[in-house]
């Protein structure tokens, strides 16, 4: 699985990635979600993210991936790496009675 992008990501178009969930973060930046927006240096305007994880939904819309599409066909590109869906089980903490 690829890792979460975030805003400030870049694009294979030299673009970044300006908006993303109000209610959700990763080490305190806004985690971006389908239909957010990317400003795309190569295309000179605002562009779309047309593509995510349908598994995971953030703020009712998919969380988007290292790879996805935005409306000008620029890939997304993590800028970091510590946030990525795993296969392993976490187990919960017992909180106190």
């Amino acid at each position: 699985m690829a890792a979460y992008i975030t805003v400030g990501a870049t694009t294979t178009h030299g673009g970044t990635g300006i908006t993303g969930s109000p209610h959700t973060t990763h080490n305190g930046v806004q985690v971006s979600r389908k239909g957010d927006k990317v400003i795309c240096k190569n295309c000179k305007k605002l562009t779309t993210i047309l593509t995510g994880d349908p598994t995971f939904i953030v703020d009712v819309a998919p969380i988007v991936c290292g790879g996805d599409v935005t409306s000008c066909g620029a890939n997304l590109i993590a800028i970091q790496q510590s946030f990525a869906e795993s296969d392993f089980e976490v187990e919960g903490v017992k909180q106190p009675t």
